[in-house]
């Protein structure tokens, strides 16, 4: 996987493939989807909320399960307020992704997002992981065959 030089944490330009960007109701929140080998990165921006979250669940599941098994890696860094709406978007997405034999990474989630996984316990079901190329490194085994659709390991 190459390495944009701008900014360490952020991959080159990935093949966009057939899933568009995705802008929530009041351009509140917005996606954009990168693919790098059979791993799905979606990078979040903006606000997952009561007005947003159905929406974005329904992008990101579409999203995710066009590919098989849906190896998904959601990009938080630039989410500025999530609350109970989303978190069930998320539950939603971890199932379909776990139920697709594929899982779910949680990368670079803002302190709130982060504070939210921990006090839920999904932290010990969803993984979540400090940079991208970690998140995307979580799959490696699972993409080349072995250990499709296990638990993801929490690093945070």
């Amino acid at each position: 996987m190459a390495m944009s030089t701008a900014h360490p944490d952020e991959f080159s330009p990935g093949d966009p493939g057939s899933a568009p960007s995705w802008t929530g109701p009041g351009d509140r929140l917005h996606s954009s989807v990168e693919h790098h080998d059979r791993v799905t990165i979606i990078h979040v921006h903006g606000e997952i909320d009561f007005i947003t979250a159905g929406g974005f669940r329904d992008h990101v599941v579409g999203t995710a399960l066009a590919r098989t098994p849906p190896y998904v890696v959601l990009d938080l860094d630039r989410v500025t307020f999530c609350d109970s709406s989303g978190l069930s978007a998320l539950i939603v997405i971890w199932k379909a992704t776990r139920a697709g034999r594929g899982g779910l990474v949680v990368a670079r989630p803002p302190e709130l997002c982060r504070r939210i996984l921990q006090r839920t316990g999904l932290d010990e079901r969803i993984g979540i992981s400090p940079t991208l190329q970690h998140a995307v490194a979580q799959f490696a085994d699972a993409t080349k065959g072995a250990g499709a659709g296990r638990r993801m390991r929490r690093h945070a």
